[in-house]
């Protein structure tokens, strides 16, 4: 299978994006959404869009993002975020039964220390295998490894604090 990397090559033009900034290089999946650049559709609507990704962490690795341009999880809307996230599941179990995976990774990253490369909100569906070449990966960043476990009261002073957060929100 040969891949188009041409696909997410930034346009050189300038952009006023929903917030009102002038950028010096067009959004890539902002180019997919609006129909200039191409892409491997796997489901659309008014909303939201899904693609393959050019970067596959496996086959069948697919993105599902909102057609308007929002950077983060923070900027879009609770009923945007409802709609793509029911998409993301109904995608996740099509993914599934077409490659034949074990399970499914759904990833979701905000700002470049988390990894995010493109700043436009999108949900990565990473079909998975036992053994994969991620397993090392989620491994190391889920199985706690170099951390202590944390104290009862230390958890709880946590909660707490996120609670206080919450209510602000």
């Amino acid at each position: 299978m040969t891949l188009n990397r041409k696909i997410l090559t930034p346009l050189r033009t300038r952009l006023s994006y929903r917030s009102g900034k002038e950028l010096g290089v067009v959004c890539p999946f902002c180019g997919i959404a609006s129909g200039k650049a191409p892409a491997s559709i796997v489901y659309e609507d008014t909303t939201v869009l899904a693609f393959m990704d050019l970067n596959p962490a496996s086959l069948g690795h697919t993105l599902v993002v909102p057609r308007e341009h929002w950077e983060n999880i923070y900027e879009v809307p609770e009923n945007v975020l409802a709609d793509l996230f029911s998409v993301v599941k109904r995608v996740s179990a099509a993914v599934k039964k077409t490659v034949g995976a074990e399970g499914i990774s759904v990833l979701q990253l905000n700002g470049r220390a988390a990894g995010q490369a493109v700043m436009h909100f999108h949900v990565h569906v990473i079909p998975r295998f036992r053994g994969d070449p991620l397993s090392k990966a989620v491994d190391a960043m889920l199985g706690h490894q170099g951390f202590e476990k944390p104290e009862r009261r230390d958890l709880d002073e946590m909660a707490q604090k996120i609670r206080e957060n919450l209510q602000k929100s």
